[in-house]
């Protein structure tokens, strides 16, 4: 019985877990209309990714006078997040096999 117990204890907990991972696009999808400075923030955070592993900023210049802010989300995946002359994420696109959460 209090084997039995425990299982459903353990249980509850991983499924109450579970409900807290989101998916990476409502992630990404949560940047969009933000300030590109609150991003470079997060990233610049002693305990982001960016930072434990040393990323040093990129960014280059669309065609269309946007520009794009490159960082890494985590191993195998990072973000080119397009930004408008005014400072706002417009969009974004995913490079590495590690992007889908």
């Amino acid at each position: 019985m209090r084997a039995l117990l425990t299982i459903l204890l353990l249980l509850a907990v991983l499924v109450g877990c579970m409900s807290q991972i989101r998916p990476f696009s409502e992630y990404a999808d949560g940047w969009l209309g933000k300030p590109i400075t609150d991003l470079v923030d997060a990233k610049a955070r002693p305990g982001s990714y960016a930072s434990r592993t040393g990323w040093q900023e990129r960014k280059y210049a669309l065609p269309n006078g946007n520009w794009v802010y490159v960082s890494p989300e985590r191993e195998g995946c990072v973000m080119h997040w397009e930004v408008t002359s005014n400072g706002s994420i417009v969009g974004y696109r995913t490079e590495g096999n590690r992007c889908d959460w």
